[in-house]
């Protein structure tokens, strides 16, 4: 049961990481200040780097840095409008949120649920290398992608 808790950990940090990666590409477009957004939020200045960097936010957090976004939008006079909060929630963050239904209510994840684990790699490497994994995280994800790996020879 230890393990599945820690899976899930992982995997709502990396729902969590795919959801902010894609608010960051509207900012990036749309050429807003990471440093205003932050301070406009009423967070430190490096917060929003420290986020996009897969630090898992509150809701609450986010939610201030999307309001802020919206009102450094209309003061640089932005021509795309900053997308409603739905639009972030596509299918990679979908899937993510499925697997940890899966696990929650079978306490263990299909072959075939496994199997799109490995699509998130590289979700799971920036969170590893950013220190944002645990270490107990990691050993069981090392684990299930050893098992995938050694199934297929």
């Amino acid at each position: 049961m230890e393990k599945v808790k820690h899976l899930q950990k992982l995997l709502g940090k990396t729902a969590s990481m795919i959801f902010i990666q894609k608010f960051s590409k509207y900012i990036d477009t749309n050429r807003i200040p990471i440093l205003e957004l932050s301070r406009t939020a009423g967070k430190p200045d490096n917060a929003f780097s420290k986020t996009r960097a897969g630090e898992d936010p509150y809701l609450s957090t986010f939610l201030r840095y999307w309001f802020s976004c919206h009102l450094l939008a209309e003061k640089n006079k932005v021509k795309e409008p900053v997308p409603p909060l739905d639009s972030f929630f596509d299918q990679e963050v979908q899937k993510v949120l499925s697997l940890i239904y899966e696990l929650a209510e079978n306490g263990e994840l299909s072959k075939a649920s496994k199997k799109s684990l490995s699509d998130l790699q590289v979700y799971i490497n920036i969170l590893t290398k950013n220190g944002e994994a645990s270490m107990q995280e990691k050993e069981v994800y090392k684990e299930i992608i050893y098992e995938i790996n050694h199934q297929e020879e």
